[in-house]
């Protein structure tokens, strides 16, 4: 399973978001660098760099949207314990 709080605490750790893609670098809102893709495979630096820059904002919301459907899952189980065996009996 997950470590969500772990997970999210990496993401905190990094410079704030959003952070944007310029050519083949990663900055953030004031221009700091976050990462270069000078050493990347051809091709693929723009796809790597809008990847990174967008994973600044998207991790936090997707550890957001895990921790409201674990939530659920737990007041499910709460109501309907057979579910257990049908999800699979993990969080």
């Amino acid at each position: 399973m997950l470590d969500l709080p772990a997970i999210l605490k990496q993401a905190e750790a990094t410079p704030p978001g959003p952070w944007h893609r310029s050519c083949s670098t990663v900055n953030t809102e004031d221009g700091g660098l976050v990462a270069s893709m000078a050493h990347a495979r051809p091709g693929g630096r723009k796809a790597t760099a809008e990847f990174i820059a967008a994973a600044r904002t998207n991790v936090p919301l997707l550890v957001a949207e895990l921790e409201e459907v674990r939530g659920w899952r737990a007041a499910a189980l709460e109501v309907h314990p057979e579910l257990d065996v049908i999800l699979g009996g993990r969080e």
